[in-house]
């Protein structure tokens, strides 16, 4: 979303034209809930969340900054989600 520059909801619409093609489903279906296991409930302490902060980030960089990030990501799939 980010790296292409498309809002939230653009691509939360582009999910939902794929599942109603009801093509793949049941890897659309797989892939949403590996991002919910992976960003979901507690999602700023989820591996993903914590991958995205460490691939983004700096080395040396201090916590505040890490956990910022893994917030942003967080907060940023959830909206995805509940978007779809």
């Amino acid at each position: 979303m980010i790296r292409y520059s498309s809002s939230v909801e653009e691509v939360a619409a582009l999910f939902v034209e794929r599942i109603r093609s009801k093509l793949h489903p049941e890897a659309i279906e797989l892939g949403l809930a590996a991002l919910a296991r992976r960003f979901g409930d507690d999602g700023f302490e989820k591996v993903g969340a914590v991958v995205y902060a460490r691939f983004y980030g700096a080395e040396g960089e201090e916590e505040d900054e890490l956990v910022g990030r893994q917030r942003f990501a967080a907060g940023l799939i959830q909206h995805l989600l509940d978007e779809i």
